[in-house]
């Protein structure tokens, strides 16, 4: 009887061990890095950008923030800023090759605590969506090492080393993240001025 519970249960592990092994095996594909990148969708100028931080799994999380001191109006002569924290995850993670990823934005929430507008010290505070996210489902990773005459160049006018093409890198020197749909672009901000 002791036998029989023994072998019962050497199988029960046995059985969990395969089930891990293959879960292993078939496990989603990662992005090829250890610590999460921060990506930056900005214009280099204005009072506006979206910082996002990607984990190497595909879950992100950042905050987007724009001020426009210009767009005023009763009880608010100082301007509004239009703001969100959100958070999200990519799904899909598929190497295209050596220097790209292609994935599916899975979901993405607003997470700030407080919903709508608010007036204070004369600045309307609005709660906006994820500018850079919105409007986009297929999205691509970049590695330092792409060729830029491999990009689209709607991307590309986001890079913050868009230069005239006699002038600019060979190769985008930093990690990026595109919205296929909407041709916007992230950056890794701090490779490219270390």
């Amino acid at each position: 009887m002791k036998l029989h519970k023994s072998g019962f249960l050497l199988g029960i592990l046995l059985c969990l061990f395969l089930i891990s092994g293959c879960a292993g095996e078939n496990a989603e594909p990662v992005l090829p890095f250890e610590e999460p990148v921060e990506l930056v969708f900005s214009s280099g100028a204005g009072a506006w950008g979206t910082v996002l931080e990607l984990a190497p799994d595909g879950a992100f999380t950042g905050s987007f923030h724009d001020t426009n001191m210009g767009e005023t109006g009763e009880g608010y002569p100082n301007g509004t800023v239009y703001l969100c924290s959100f958070e999200g995850t990519f799904s899909g993670i598929e190497k295209m090759d050596d220097n790209r990823y292609r994935m599916t934005l899975e979901e993405a929430a607003i997470t700030s605590s407080e919903k709508g507008e608010r007036i204070e010290d004369g600045i309307r505070y609005v709660v906006s969506d994820a500018y850079g996210l919105e409007g986009g489902r297929e999205f691509i990773f970049y590695m330092p090492e792409t060729p830029v005459d491999t990009l689209d160049e709607a991307f590309l006018s986001w890079w913050p080393l868009n230069y005239p093409e006699e002038t600019r890198p060979e190769t985008l020197s930093c990690y990026g993240l595109h919205n296929v749909e909407t041709g916007d672009g992230f950056f890794d901000y701090a490779s490219l001025y270390e």
